[in-house]
């Protein structure tokens, strides 16, 4: 009773401070807590329930449409997918889900599970979906990764239609990109790298002027506008490092698409 209060008092301050759509990823096959989908329905803003669609798991889903139908303006049935951990893979192995062909992470039979509820749910007057790997992977997810990329953005960096991070870079002699770079930024020693590159930004921000230089420990580099280190390549140089136009993810890990050793 306690945790239904506070769960109520979240739904409500969620509500005021305007939201507009809220979603509930239920557990298909325990209905235990089903019933909090409840605390949401006195609220003015789109509900929905979004789970994915499980070859052989019709009997559990069609519950729990009946059980929504109703109540909430829509169901999102995603097709299950199988992702690169080997973990996952053993896990999916032995319930017998297998990928549907060469090239895809959709596991078989997951599409045409969901065509099946899709024609339940229209039976119980619910408004339901279903959304591909393929459109994940196309539309969500970079869709997402542009977003990411706005959000994270440093003022030195440009944003590219893609929604990659376009960047500046400066490196330090021993930690230039090459042959096993990512071996060398692990083993690297931060509190040295930091300050070699506390001493570079000093250097180089003598010669740039007011120019922004920023330090990112993380890759052990500096940042600059990409207009700015074609402009000064040869004088950064001189001083012993390495410029570079670079496109990464922006993501954890900034995984990098290009570098352009200028």
């Amino acid at each position: 009773y306690q945790h239904s209060l506070q769960c109520q008092g979240h739904s409500r301050e969620l509500a005021e401070a305007g939201l507009d759509e809220i979603r509930f990823h239920l557990t298909i096959d325990d209905n235990t807590l089903w019933h909090r989908l409840d605390l949401a329905l006195p609220y003015n803003w789109n509900i929905g329930v979004e789970i994915p669609a499980i070859p052989n798991y019709d009997t559990y889903v069609k519950a729990l449409i009946d059980f929504v139908a109703g109540k909430i303006d829509f169901l999102n049935l995603n097709e299950l997918e199988r992702s690169d951990t080997t973990t996952q893979h053993y896990a999916l192995d032995s319930k017998g889900y297998k990928p549907k062909d060469s090239i895809s992470y959709g596991v078989e039979g997951s599409a045409e599970t969901a065509q099946h509820l899709l024609s339940y749910a229209a039976t119980k007057g619910l408004s339901a979906h279903f959304c591909t790997a393929k459109l994940k992977d196309a539309v969500q997810v970079k869709n997402r990764i542009k977003l990411r990329a706005k959000n994270t953005a440093l003022p030195t960096d440009t944003c590219t239609p893609e929604g990659l991070l376009l960047r500046g870079c400066i490196y330090l002699p021993e930690l230039t990109p090459s042959f096993g770079y990512r071996k060398k930024l692990a083993q690297a020693d931060t509190n040295s790298m930091t300050k070699k590159l506390m001493q570079a930004q000093q250097q180089l921000q003598h010669i740039f002027g007011s120019s922004r230089i920023v330090i990112d420990p993380q890759k052990c580099r500096l940042l600059v506008d990409k207009d700015l280190l074609k402009t000064k390549k040869d004088v950064i140089k001189s001083q012993g490092f390495t410029p570079a136009l670079v496109e990464e993810y922006p993501t954890a890990d900034a995984f990098e698409v290009t570098i352009d050793f200028l």
